[in-house]
């Protein structure tokens, strides 16, 4: 328990720092209200990613700006606080925030449409969501911890994100996915989660350990 409060303690820290972050989740959960009905029943999964991967995406860009030009890093590492420590708190903060963003949104769809979006396909897609989430978060939140410019890194970030949004309207993940049992596609997401999300914190702590602060 005492390891997860200073998990709290550092992810409440950087919200302190990014103050801006606050406005964003705002923005984010209002949105899906304002979203037609239609393309939830259409395309769930797609929409619902649309919101998430940008969510992460802003929310990168704007540590990316503030630590710029705060160096909020160099103030938590005075304190008894690791740089694995941060680094592990930044990805459970990103995640804590999409998964929030997910709930929301399928709540949000479920007292407009009920009954219609109870089934097992939409059951997959919010499996999916969670699946891209994490994989969203694995890949862009590295460039937290290298030492390029912001602007650098927000052009990188865009990138990734825009691959990891396109990616489910160009391919059909229906041929590939909706055919597995449930139990096939819970194992699959959970596998390459953790696979990602380890790998990157692994990838980050390097970097950020090696970086001269």
């Amino acid at each position: 328990m005492h390891g997860l409060n200073k998990y709290f303690k550092l992810m409440y820290k950087d919200i302190i720092i990014q103050k801006g972050i606050l406005l964003l989740v705002v923005f984010y959960i209002l949105m899906p209200c304002f979203i037609n009905n239609e393309m939830y029943k259409s395309s769930l999964f797609i929409v619902t990613n649309m919101m998430i991967v940008s969510e992460i995406l802003f929310a990168n860009i704007s540590y990316f700006y503030v630590e710029e030009k705060s160096k909020g890093n160099l103030l938590l590492i005075t304190t008894s606080y690791t740089r694995s420590d941060i680094a592990v708190s930044k990805y459970l903060f990103l995640m804590a925030l999409g998964f929030v963003q997910l709930l929301i949104t399928y709540c949000i769809v479920y007292a407009n449409l009920g009954s219609q979006i109870v089934n097992l396909k939409n059951l997959y897609d919010f499996i999916l969501n969670i699946l891209f989430l994490n994989i969203t978060v694995a890949f862009v939140t590295p460039l937290c911890f290298f030492q390029f410019s912001a602007l650098a890194k927000t052009f990188v970030a865009c990138m990734i994100c825009s691959v990891i949004e396109c990616v489910p309207m160009v391919i059909n993940f229906g041929r590939y996915t909706y055919c597995l049992s449930l139990n096939e596609i819970i194992f699959f997401s959970v596998l390459v989660s953790a696979v990602s999300v380890c790998g990157s914190i692994f990838v980050s702590n390097k970097i950020f350990k090696s970086r001269d602060l």
